[in-house]
């Protein structure tokens, strides 16, 4: 999930680990904060499952629907990862500078990493 970001990047190499390291630690901000909102509302008969929190009605359907339709547009993203790794290594690849790269070689970042 994370070679678009690093093939994106000037110096992957200086410059991922902080990158990863913001984007985890603002991820679990967002986590945290709605956890805490959550026991706020519901207290202590908090589900595990927010889904579960919500009565059957309107907004639980288009919940899942909105959730349905983030799986269909996050697809493409993860999926490309993996495409990437496969055509790297079954045909090679050009890197940055448009040298081009051998199967396997050693020197491309998708398969160092």
């Amino acid at each position: 999930l994370t070679f678009p970001i690093m093939n994106s990047m000037e110096n992957p190499k200086e410059d991922y680990n902080t990158s990863v390291t913001m984007a985890v630690s603002g991820v679990w901000l967002v986590n945290v904060l709605f956890a805490i909102v959550c026991l706020a509302f519901y207290g202590a008969e908090t589900q595990d499952l927010v889904l579960q929190n919500l009565e059957n009605g309107v907004y639980l359907v288009l919940l899942k629907v909105l959730l349905c339709v983030d799986l269909i547009f996050t697809f493409p993203v993860v999926f490309s990862s993996g495409r990437q790794i496969l055509e790297n290594a079954i045909l090679g690849g050009v890197d940055r500078n448009g040298n081009e790269n051998v199967a396997g070689n050693e020197n491309d970042i998708a398969t160092n990493q």
